[in-house]
């Protein structure tokens, strides 16, 4: 299935060991769970990552737990974070 742009909505394979640095399935999903960055294993065992959940890491938006610093914004701001 693709976005708009016509990618994807999962990173390919490369761009998942580009993004952990490992080649290894097994490795690429330690990996993804020491960065804290939500992901799925296919019946190959090989990790899917949505490539929003990355864009919006890589753009300093919270992503169930890939991105600390919106924790640390959300207790300055008095206002509530949109869900």
């Amino acid at each position: 299935m693709a976005n708009q742009n016509g990618q994807s909505m999962f990173l390919t394979a490369d761009e998942v060991s580009q993004l952990t640095g490992r080649r290894q399935k097994s490795k690429q999903v330690e990996q993804l769970q020491a960065m804290q960055i939500p992901h799925t294993v296919d019946c190959f065992n090989r990790p899917k990552v949505l490539r929003s959940v990355v864009q919006m890491g890589l753009c300093g938006m919270s992503a169930v737990g890939f991105d600390k610093s919106a924790e640390k914004q959300a207790k300055i701001n008095t206002s509530p974070m949109p869900q």
